[in-house]
């Protein structure tokens, strides 16, 4: 049913490519406000990085903790310091400072070319593969139920940080040396494009966020405000967003929820499941699903 069923005028769509960097803050903002009611604790942030002597990070992980689990969501050492031990070292002292705060699991993913063969290991186990995730690489999701208390020393006289509050410039380092691994392997560099669906005054009533690289349309976040809930936005975002991406080259778009963030309403707009985790953070499950671009919705 078209949105004007619900709203009159019918909202506006305002596609940026790349992405309104406000709109991603914002859904930034939303989506986490959404998380945390409904697993019911607050995100935190830990940060572990190798530094030369003179400072400089040539390593480090960036992590984000909730309750007794730690999502592991970047790890990167120097490409003239690989295989020297400090991948390791980093690993284990994330998980040391991780137990000492509370977290006994950690969970990530990684891509065939990073370190499928790296985390088992150290124990991580597979709890599921998506295969083609992009450009024929597949993503595997790992967990390991026990962690760590102690971590061995760091090689070459380097100095260990561990800190809660890592600052934007220490995770800027970390992601960009991990983009540039991935361009090593990868020859295409994504881009994040948003849609936001306004109503006459300019006010945002719904968005979402997402990364185009190569074939695939990666959904990030997605917000309806409360009020206009029920009133068809996620279809017409959808619609307005997959219009625009095919002409960009995507023929496919994937999403990954929650349980609590209405994987259903997404089947029913197409999305078929593709992998499924059950407790994937704090007894919530995560389904991924994809459908084709042009497909009926």
């Amino acid at each position: 049913m078209p949105d004007s069923a619900f709203l009159s005028p019918a909202p506006r769509a305002d596609i940026r490519f790349p992405a309104d960097v406000e709109v991603a803050r914002w859904l930034a903002r939303e989506s986490l406000r959404a998380e945390e009611a409904a697993l019911g604790v607050a995100r935190k942030r830990l940060g572990v990085f190798a530094l030369d002597r003179a400072g400089h990070i040539v390593g480090g992980t960036v992590c984000l903790r909730q309750g007794g689990d730690l999502y592991l969501h970047l790890l990167w050492v120097e490409k003239a310091r690989r295989g020297t031990g400090i991948g390791a070292a980093l690993l284990l002292a994330t998980e040391a400072a991780g137990l000492a705060r509370g977290c006994t699991r950690v969970y990530l993913n990684t891509m065939d070319f990073q370190g499928p063969r790296f985390y088992p290991r150290f124990g991580y186990e597979s709890v599921g593969v998506m295969p083609d995730f992009v450009y024929g690489q597949a993503r595997h999701y790992l967990r390991k139920a026990a962690v760590v208390a102690e971590a061995p020393a760091l090689p070459g006289g380097l100095t260990l940080l561990v800190t809660d509050h890592p600052t934007p410039e220490q995770e800027k380092a970390v992601d960009d040396g991990l983009t540039a691994h991935w361009l090593e392997h990868v020859d295409v560099h994504y881009q994040e494009l948003s849609t936001t669906l306004r109503d006459h005054a300019g006010t945002a009533l719904a968005a979402l966020n997402g990364v185009v690289d190569g074939d695939w349309f990666t959904i990030v976040d997605l917000f309806v405000a409360p009020a206009h809930r029920g009133k068809g936005l996620v279809r017409r975002l959808l619609a307005e967003t997959h219009a625009h991406v095919a002409h960009l080259g995507c023929r496919w778009s994937t999403v990954m929820p929650m349980d609590y963030q209405h994987p259903d309403v997404l089947a029913r707009l197409g999305f078929a499941p593709v992998l499924r985790v059950d407790d994937y953070l704090l007894g919530h499950g995560r389904t991924w699903m994809r459908r084709e671009i042009g497909g009926t919705a």
